[in-house]
């Protein structure tokens, strides 16, 4: 089983305590203690959960409190050591078989279901007379639940003559209902390996907002785990177009993590440096938020926004929090009329050699002609001059989002998967295709724009969507194209349309890694998980 070490677990969110039960211990000494010395010596353990229902993806942190009530010290197993098969916790609820699923730190981390493992020296800690030893196990990593429904886990201490057990607690577990999804992407950082995202969760009683973390646990198989939620905040319900911003540097490292979304015409930002979201009225409900939102070494949160009618672009700012006074609202930088209507957008930011340079790659159409723009939106005073280059005989997909890379030369590359029709215009038959474009800094084109065909349609393309994955000076092009019978054609599968064993999220969440590139879809039972392109 896979070791769950200890920079990890400090990962866990913090917990609250709001419910929870006491077990009380007394703690019996060797035979040779006499019955007064036994009274003497009690231990208390507090479990405590900080809430009572949880999504199935969610973070389930248990807070032990062990007491020591008596008048001489104690010694008492860790709870979170992994050499340590004592205590145990006993879950039962859904899918779990009854008495139900008895775990403990050994058996979560080593995979050692041994009641007393021989030649094993556990780890124990010294408790002095009303003192307390805390500790917080991560239930959800312990053992991953994917069941909605009630549960109950109880406490069980059997150590050196001391017996004790538990009343149970309480929980529930929530079927996550995602109405939308975001990842976030540390570009051109090779060694990352978690992967930020976010999701919007309609319960009940409205709609809830959850950061996450993916991890390429094992990036030569191509395998990334499960995540683990948190929950950040209540929205309103109407919120959409969730969002979280691109870098060029690891943001672990900094202390921006930014996350975005649009109630109407309102638009949202919460830094976690935050206590409130900062917010920015756009005067009517947007067309759409280009993704992905952009967040430089600056700590400024940038998103380009498409007007109301599709005809304008908007840039947006907010800027960082710097800990000094009220957080400054977001704001508009400029405004600039399209010459078409947008298919089709992507925004991107260069390298770190080349700072907070920003730029966008738009798609349109005219006609029978695929138009592919690109702008430089770096500047806070005003857009550069729209480059724009014709690729004939293509069109331009309903839900086409382009691939961009920004180059260490400050090269942009730009492709998306298009339509192209028949020779023959009296015959219906199209393939898919992809459009490429390279611009040198200033907006030229390097080379005349490109049309690849890629496999014949038979069916219409819902959406579709491309990606760069950087390695160093190095970008390898990847793209997927969801088809209305539910079948996806990626870059692997030999033009031939594929089945997933669960639906793609849309709009499609093409995530770039340096060993392949993963889509993430939707588990009915768990929740979103990334299945690589193969």
């Amino acid at each position: 089983m896979r070791r769950l070490f200890p920079a990890r677990l400090a990962l866990l969110a913090p917990c609250l305590p709001q419910f929870g039960l006491a077990l009380l211990c007394a703690c019996t000494a060797p035979s040779a203690t006499t019955s007064r010395e036994r009274k003497k010596t009690v231990m208390e353990i507090h479990l405590t959960l900080p809430k009572a229902s949880f999504l199935t993806s969610e973070a389930l942190p248990l807070r032990v409190v062990m007491t020591n009530a008596g008048a001489a010290p104690v010694e008492v197993p860790d709870p979170l050591h992994e050499a340590n098969w004592q205590p145990t916790f006993t879950l039962t609820g859904p899918g779990l078989p009854p008495p139900g699923r008895v775990m403990s730190a050994r058996a979560a981390v080593l995979g050692d279901l041994s009641p007393s493992p021989d030649g094993v020296a556990p780890v124990l800690r010294k408790i002095e007379p009303g003192q307390n030893f805390e500790r917080q196990l991560p239930l959800h990593a312990w053992l991953q639940l994917s069941a909605p429904g009630p549960y109950q886990i109880a406490g069980n201490l059997e150590w050196r003559g001391l017996t004790a057990r538990s009343a149970p607690v309480s929980f529930t577990l929530e079927k996550l209902n995602p109405v939308a999804l975001a990842v976030g992407v540390d570009e051109g950082v090779a060694s990352k390996r978690q992967i930020p995202a976010a999701w919007l969760h309609q319960g009940g009683k409205g709609r809830r907002l959850y950061s996450a973390v993916f991890t390429e646990e094992r990036p030569d198989l191509a395998e990334i785990g499960p995540p683990t939620a948190t929950y950040l905040q209540e929205t309103g319900a109407d919120a959409a177009d969730l969002l979280v911003p691109w870098t060029n540097y690891d943001r672990n490292e900094s202390f921006h993590h930014w996350f975005a979304w649009r109630e109407g015409s309102r638009l949202f930002a919460r830094s976690l440096l935050a206590k409130e979201p900062l917010s920015l009225d756009l005067g009517r409900p947007p067309e759409r938020l280009l993704r992905p939102a952009l967040l430089p070494s600056s700590g400024d949160l940038n998103i380009l926004v498409l007007s109301g009618d599709g005809r304008e672009l908007l840039a947006t700012r907010f800027a960082a929090p710097s800990g000094e006074g009220a957080p400054a609202p977001g704001h508009v930088l400029w405004r600039l009329p399209l010459p078409w209507p947008l298919r089709g957008a992507r925004a991107a930011l260069a390298p770190p050699s080349l700072p907070n340079a920003r730029r966008a790659a738009l798609v349109s159409q005219d006609a029978d002609t695929l138009l592919l723009s690109l702008l430089d939106t770096s500047k806070a005073d005003g857009p550069g001059e729209l480059k724009t280059v014709r690729v004939r005989e293509a069109r331009a997909l309903a839900d086409s989002e382009p691939g961009l890379w920004i180059d260490a030369a400050g090269n942009s590359h730009v492709a998306v998967l298009c339509e192209k029709p028949h020779e023959d215009p009296r015959r219906k038959e199209r393939s898919l295709a992809l459009a490429s474009a390279n611009f040198a800094p200033d907006g030229t084109l390097l080379a005349p724009a490109t049309l690849t065909v890629l496999t014949p349609l038979e069916t219409a393309v819902k959406t579709a969507t491309a990606a760069f994955a950087v390695a160093g000076a190095q970008a390898q092009l990847g793209w997927a194209a969801l088809l209305e019978n539910g079948q996806v054609i990626h870059l692997h599968s030999g033009g031939q349309p594929r089945r997933l064993e669960n639906p793609p999220a849309v709009p499609l969440e093409l995530l770039p890694r340096s060993q392949a590139f993963y889509l993430l879809t939707l588990d009915p039972a768990v929740g979103p998980r990334f299945v690589a392109l193969q």
